[in-house]
């Protein structure tokens, strides 16, 4: 009877040509997260250029023990102080948060947020001229009439509207200012059901959502805008 022989293939075969595989694939990893940051940055920078224009200065840094310690990954910081304060971090791989929210591949609303939180902070700046005005004359001579603002206090609030004005004009000229959510078609439609409640869509600067419909030119103090019905027919088509 023949017999057979049962050979012991050598261990280890192979395993050096897996490791290079790894190597490779880990460079490639690398690469393509250096080449992320480096377009996260590009974009960042374009939106530093557009704000300095309009007077707004925007910090971007390599980020500092602190900011590590409370983020691991983070590689660098985005801090803007006025009108109001806003900060964000950029990921090793090139990702951006802001507050709750991730932006892996969308750079364009990171922008548009960002934009809105100034203008919501420049019109909130004018509106405190005016109550803090109305404020001062009733406790100095007990006088509800609205007083007519002292010109430099005016001076003031029309420079902080016209800032908060070309803020929206950027937003406004952005096609995805138009693009709604279901949350934000739904709650509009709900108001333009009963005509008579079109008035509601005032613009309120305590609440986001009147807030951000309001900076994104899709209602104004009349109720919803031209491009406001544009917006809620595209979603529609889209659904």
């Amino acid at each position: 009877m023949d017999t057979i022989a049962f050979v012991n293939k050598p261990t280890g075969v192979g395993i050096p040509r897996l490791q290079a595989g790894k190597e490779v694939n880990r460079k490639h990893r690398e690469i393509r997260k250096m080449l992320k940051i480096e377009k996260t940055l590009k974009e960042l920078r374009d939106l530093q250029n557009t704000l300095h224009d309009l007077g707004i200065e925007m910090s971007i840094k390599d980020a500092d023990a602190e900011t590590k310690s409370d983020y691991e990954d983070a590689a660098m910081t985005i801090n803007v102080y006025e009108p109001c304060r806003c900060f964000a971090w950029v990921g090793m791989d090139g990702v951006i948060h802001m507050r709750w929210n991730s932006y892996p591949d969308a750079f364009a609303w990171f922008r548009m947020n960002l934009l809105l939180d100034l203008a919501r902070g420049y019109m909130l700046k004018a509106d405190n001229i005016t109550k803090s005005w109305t404020h001062l004359r009733r406790n100095l001579d007990g006088q509800d009439a609205e007083m007519p603002l002292p010109d430099k206090l005016a001076g003031r609030k029309a420079e902080y509207e016209d800032a908060a004005n070309r803020l929206r004009d950027l937003i406004k000229a952005d096609p995805i200012a138009m693009d709604l959510s279901p949350y934000e078609c739904e709650r509009l439609e709900r108001f333009l059901r009963d005509p008579q409640k079109e008035r509601l869509l005032e613009y309120d600067p305590d609440d986001p959502f009147y807030r951000d419909m309001f900076n994104r030119s899709l209602i104004d103090r009349d109720g919803l805008t031209e491009l406001g019905r544009k917006a809620m027919e595209r979603y529609v088509a889209s659904v």
